[in-house]
Parts: structure tokens; C-alpha cells; sequence
């Protein structure tokens, strides 16, 4: 093992990020027109075959088919109407408001990482369509931002994008700018156990978490993390009056440092007072399949996981929603010259 330090090297942080902007979530683009459509602008995250796309609706008051394709940008910085890396479109109907949907291209774009494109979504042959494509409205203005067309093109700079695109051999990847998934902000009752499912592609030292939840009564609160056979490995027991807040915000929670070792599954699960008749808010991330949990930070072993006896019997994983818990890490085993991070394109050389 050839152990090195890092720092205070965080993974599924992004996760955590995104549930700040979830009352935000709206109807980014109306399409209700023949001639209108959405450009979903973004820089391509990896080389390869292009294959999938994923986009989430808002309002849909009459269903249309809908045609999805991915196409250069023009000099104006919109699509420009030619097909992107030789691809060919998709098609999907029977929309319902508020839902995830994911489309394949008839042909595979030949992808190259960096480019500046755009997946656009418009009527397939208009008949009555009534509906909008959602994204969040992040005032002050987001780059890259989405092009909405009526009778021309025009930047909607205050809103992002909400969507994903995946590759040929189904894996998806963060993409700068672009939310891959929607925050979604539920509860959970006292006597449930509930945070982050993971496993990471190599070993390395945990020394802290951040998560994200809101309380709802005194603590303590007590975090555990458990081994893939669900014993206890190390726990630490916070108060509400130094380490959570009343609203949803970030909290950076420190433990002695414990080796994880690659591949392995582990679970950081929270609980708070079996006496306490509250509840805690705790943002999941939804997406669209199990895929597509590749384009949150941390990647398709970051999950939601969930059980009912504290303690005691199985955990049930989400492997469609990430959790608001990220890792920092100190040392990293780099067992070659290159890591790659689950849910990064790139990776720390050595």
C-alpha cells in the first residue's frame, strides 16, 4: 500500500450543494408552440460514445412528442441546428409534470471532451403541446446557461440546467454548471436510521463527514458507521446547540480517523432521540435511473440508505437517489500512478 496525504479531500460534497437551491425549482422553459424548444448547453465531460440523455419536466398541461438531439453551438453561443459528433435524435411522448425521463439517440454522438454543445428539446411535429422543461432559478446568473427559442434565441443567464448525459458503455459523469439531479426534501420520524450507502474504488482514511439535515428537537444526535455486514465500526454523538442547525445547512462533523478499505461497502447512518417527537429534514437527490446517479459527485456507489430498527435488520438502498452526506478523506492508497475519484472524470495523478 503506498499511502499519501491529501489534505482534506472531500467526495459526494456536490449532493450537499444542490438541496440549497431546491424551493428554486420551477419551469425553466415553456414549449407550447411549434417553433419553440430548449437548448441545454454544457461542456462535454469525457471522450467517448454518447449515447443517453436525461431531463426532468415541469408543468405539463397537454403532453407532446418531443424530439431530443444534441447539436453545436453557432457563433451566437446557441445551437446552431446541426447534429452534434454525428448523432441522431431521440424521441419520447406521454409526458407527465415533474418526472424524470431518459431518452437514447438513434445514433451515438462521437463525443470529445471540453466541447461546448447542447442538448436540445423540442416538439418531434408539434399538434397541442403544452409544457415546460424544468431548471432551477439560481439569480445571479449561471454559466453555462440554457437557450430558450420562441421566435429566436434567447439566454436564460439566471437559470441551471437540470440533466445528464450518459455513454454507450452507460456510465455518467458530473457535469460543470449542470445540477444531475433534483433535490428532493423529505422527513424522517424518530426511531428511523437513515444517510449514505458508499463504497470507494480505493483505500483511504476518513476523518470527517459533512452533512445536511435540520432538526426538529434537543439532541444528542448519533452518527454511526457501519461495515458492509452492518456492525459498528466508530459512532460519534453531536448537540444540536454546536453542530446542527435549525435550517437546512451544511455542518462539518470531525471523527478519529478510520481505514476504509476499496470496494467495500460502508454506511453512515444518523438517528436522533427514540424520546423525541420531531422529525429531521434530510434533501435526498433524485435521478433519473441507477446510471445516472454517475453525474452526482461521488458517482452510482454514492446511495440513500434507509431502515426502520435502529440497529438491528437489513438496510434498504436507493440506488436512483444520492443522500446529502460527503466524505472527507486525509490519506489515500494509490496502488498505481493514477486514481480516479468515483464520480470525476478525471482523477488525482501521482
Amino acid at each position: 500500500m503506498t499511502w499519501r496525504n491529501v489534505g482534506a479531500l472531500r467526495i459526494g460534497v456536490l449532493p450537499i450543494l444542490q438541496p440549497q437551491i431546491n424551493n428554486r425549482l420551477g419551469n425553466m422553459a415553456l414549449l407550447d408552440a411549434s417553433a419553440k424548444k430548449v437548448g441545454l448547453r454544457f461542456y462535454v465531460p469525457r471522450s467517448g460514445s454518447m449515447r443517453h440523455v436525461t431531463f426532468r419536466t415541469g408543468t405539463v398541461t397537454v403532453s407532446d412528442t418531443l424530439k431530443v438531439t444534441i447539436q453545436t453551438l453557432a457563433s451566437t453561443g446557441h445551437p446552431s441546428g446541426t447534429s452534434y459528433g454525428g448523432s441522431g435524435s431521440a424521441t419520447i411522448s406521454g409526458l407527465a409534470s415533474n418526472t424524470w425521463y431518459a431518452v437514447t439517440l438513434g445514433t451515438d454522438a462521437t463525443a470529445v471532451a471540453g466541447d461546448f454543445v447542447a442538448v436540445v428539446i423540442e416538439f418531434n411535429s408539434y399538434v397541442a403541446g403544452n409544457l415546460s422543461i424544468a431548471g432551477f432559478n439560481v439569480n445571479p446568473n449561471n454559466d453555462p446557461y440554457p437557450s430558450h427559442f420562441t421566435s429566436s434565441w434567447a439566454a436564460l443567464t439566471t437559470w441551471c440546467q437540470l440533466f445528464s448525459v450518459g455513454y454507450s458503455d452507460d456510465t455518467y459523469y458530473p457535469i460543470y454548471g449542470v445540477l444531475g439531479g433534483e433535490p428532493s426534501i423529505g422527513t424522517v420520524a424518530r426511531g428511523n436510521e437513515f444517510g449514505l450507502r458508499f463504497k470507494l474504488p480505493y483505500s483511504a482514511r476518513l476523518n470527517g463527514f459533512v452533512a445536511q439535515i435540520a432538526h426538529g428537537s434537543a439532541g444528542p444526535y448519533l452518527w454511526t458507521l457501519y461495515d458492509s455486514a452492518n456492525a459498528t465500526l466508530t459512532s460519534l454523538t453531536i448537540n444540536t446547540s454546536t453542530s446542527i442547525q435549525t435550517s437546512e445547512r451544511v455542518s462539518y462533523l470531525g471523527i478519529a480517523g478510520k481505514t476504509l478499505t476499496a470496494n467495500s461497502i460502508y454506511r453512515l447512518a444518523l438517528v436522533f432521540p427514540d424520546t423525541s417527537t420531531a422529525v429531521v429534514t434530510f434533501p435526498r437527490i433524485l435521478v433519473a435511473t441507477t446510471s445516472a446517479l454517475g453525474a452526482l459527485d461521488g458517482g452510482t456507489e454514492f446511495q440513500y440508505t434507509f431502515r426502520s430498527s435502529v440497529g438491528a435488520g437489513a438496510f434498504t438502498d436507493f440506488p436512483t437517489m444520492g443522500a446529502a452526506v460527503g466524505l472527507e478523506l486525509d490519506q489515500v492508497d494509490f496502488p498505481g500512478s493514477m486514481i480516479v475519484h468515483p464520480g470525476m472524470a478525471g482523477g488525482l495523478r501521482g
